[in-house]
């Protein structure tokens, strides 16, 4: 499922242990640039571009793109996060063995398709949740009032918000940002809770 929140807690977890690193690098919407015609290559010379800090550079297929990865990285102890994985192939042109890279490196991967890990020696492997009523009224409010809290004039129009969009990480904190700017207007809140009610009625025909 899309927009609960697997890239935000991936990233998190990469700024939180990215210095204990040489090199790192963040792939993001891999599933999207691999449709291009050369993105795996383009994917690949991105990789090495942000390991070995140089230009990036062009490679004619993806059997060059690999064999460039386990030349020039075998050494260094790297942090690599793949962001948005949906096809094995994607994994063998990039990451297919942490062999590739130095001692202690760390592979990072967010997929909506957990198949596409199961031919792959996975050290460990989390599946994200939906966030529980308290916790998703918390990160929709420190969106859309800077606080943990809920204004006492909103409290219920805010938890109207949080039920309807599911409590997906993502949702929750568009829809806060977007209130944010309406401040105290219920007129505005009401009109953007009719629209979603909207939404999720025309989803659910």
């Amino acid at each position: 499922m899309g927009g609960i929140g697997k890239t935000t807690l991936a990233k998190f977890v990469y700024n939180q242990i990215v210095d204990n690193f040489e090199s790192c690098s963040f792939l993001k919407d891999i599933q999207e640039m691999s449709r291009h015609h050369t993105g795996l290559q383009n994917l690949q010379s991105q990789l090495v571009s942000d390991i070995i800090r140089r230009e990036q550079q062009a490679y004619a297929n993806v059997e060059e793109g690999i064999n460039v990865l386990r030349e020039r990285l075998c050494h260094k102890k790297v942090l690599i996060l793949l962001d948005d994985v949906d096809h094995i192939n994607q994994i063998k042109a990039l990451a297919a063995d942490v062999g590739w890279f130095g001692r202690g490196s760390r592979i990072i991967i967010t997929t909506r398709e957990k198949g596409v890990l199961d031919q792959f020696k996975v050290q460990d492997l989390y599946e994200v949740a939906l966030l529980e009523e308290g916790h998703a009224l918390e990160l929709f409010c420190m969106h859309a009032f800077r606080d943990k809290s809920p204004r006492p004039d909103l409290a219920e129009e805010a938890l109207q918000i949080v039920n309807i969009t599911g409590r997906i990480p993502l949702a929750l904190e568009v829809m806060g940002s977007f209130l944010s700017v309406y401040g105290g207007r219920k007129d505005m809140w009401h009109a953007t809770i009719e629209k979603l009610k909207i939404k999720l009625d025309m989803v659910d025909v």
